[in-house]
């Protein structure tokens, strides 16, 4: 039987926190002359409590799978995306009248 790859990413909701904002650097421009954009961010303590669960069920269904988790190309088994990185808003529509 030939090797699979296979991936498994956990999501978790993070709390929307007026900590976390963007905002432009004049002191950094593009080649256009624009400011680049500056990125303010942390995890709140029930953002990590969420990133731990979310790494236990990714570690779970990696064992009931009998899929190990590895390192490649000198990043973790288990990593976190740079914030911004996969992120979506969205609207919880189930309350609509």
């Amino acid at each position: 039987m030939k090797e699979l790859d296979i991936r498994i990413f956990g999501a978790g909701k993070i709390e929307f926190r007026f900590e976390n904002y963007l905002d432009l650097d004049p002191s950094r421009k593009d080649e256009y002359g624009v400011p680049k954009i500056q990125v303010h961010y942390s995890y709140s303590e029930t953002d990590k409590q969420v990133i731990r669960q979310t790494i236990q069920g990714v570690k779970h269904v990696s064992s009931i799978v009998g899929a190990p988790l590895i390192s490649r190309n000198g990043r973790p088994a288990l990593c976190l995306l740079r914030p911004g990185q996969e992120f979506h808003l969205h609207r919880n529509l189930s309350n609509r009248q």
